[in-house]
């Protein structure tokens, strides 16, 4: 259990005291310790929270440049990874249906978060250029992050970036013009769920 999970137990616990005292809650004195400490924040865990949003099981439409993917992870990638998931000595579409939650964070933070470098970089930038890294690919969105530095307002930047680079590569393949409405939602859900955690840390932090 990460010490993320045992703060939550026990402040659960703390409200269970609260709201249900006929039925007692006792703490051990390292919980009670632990539950008066200011809350972690942990902002991979962030980004992937919105990501499994995002993200499905899966899939492959003829349509979608990534082809085979399934939770978020595409048969490319699943390829560069080398997760060879059945054992058989190659990585296919077989392999990307057998990817499990596990071993998609792992790739996830290999080959998407540490490119654009998510540990260095302010909490909201990093799920920002995450979720872009994911959906538009890590180099591409690691040139965002550097353009959209040192800006008045980086995450806005680098979330125009992303826009126009939808508009781009529907302009080029007007077939694409399908996942339009469907990319756009997600940056402006990603820009609500940033400011809810924005929130939420200015209440807790």
């Amino acid at each position: 259990m990460n010490l993320r999970s045992v703060l939550l137990a026990g402040y659960l616990g703390v409200c269970l005291a609260v709201s249900y005292p006929q039925f007692p809650v006792v703490l051990t004195k390292t919980e009670e310790l632990i539950i008066k400490m200011p809350k972690i924040f942990n902002t991979f865990e962030d980004a992937m929270t919105f990501l499994w949003d995002m993200e499905g099981g899966f899939s492959d439409d003829k349509d979608d440049p990534g082809g085979a993917t399934n939770l978020g992870i595409t048969l490319d990638t699943a390829r560069d990874s080398k997760l060879d998931m059945d054992g058989d000595g190659d990585v296919d579409i077989q392999d990307v249906k057998k990817i499990d939650i596990p071993t998609a964070i792992q790739v996830y933070r290999a080959k998407y978060w540490n490119v654009i470098n998510g540990d260095s970089l302010p909490w909201d930038l990093a799920i920002a250029a995450f979720d872009a890294a994911v959906n538009c690919g890590a180099h591409r969105a690691a040139e965002w992050v550097r353009r959209a530095q040192g800006t008045k307002n980086p995450l806005q930047t680098l979330n125009e970036l992303r826009r126009s680079h939808y508009g781009r590569i529907i302009s080029v393949n007007p077939s694409l013009s399908k996942y339009k409405n469907g990319w756009y939602r997600r940056v402006n859900e990603l820009v609500k769920y940033i400011e809810v955690l924005r929130q939420d840390r200015e209440q807790n932090g």
